[in-house]
């Protein structure tokens, strides 16, 4: 089942800023790291693939998080409750 025209732009523009926040990300931390690094070209070269990979998986880890934070204060609230009742 193909998607529609409509859904397949919001797809490629989704992934091209997913791409984007990778990128700009992984400059940010290679700038970082890029004192205390050799100063060759792989070397700048693998840190930024590295941050790229990190700065797109990142709002996947978030979001795990969140659903984790929410779980344990929903345990935490549910435990209050239980207790007074």
């Amino acid at each position: 089942m193909l998607a529609s025209k409509q859904m397949q732009i919001i797809r490629s523009n989704w992934l091209g800023l997913r791409i984007l926040l990778g990128a700009i990300l992984g400059l940010i931390i290679a700038l970082y790291f890029i004192g205390s690094i050799q100063e060759n070209i792989s070397t700048i070269c693998k840190i930024s693939a590295l941050s790229i990979l990190a700065g797109y998986a990142a709002p996947k880890i978030w979001v795990m998080q969140e659903i984790l934070l929410i779980n344990r204060l929903e345990n935490l609230i549910n435990k209050k409750v239980d207790i007074n009742q």
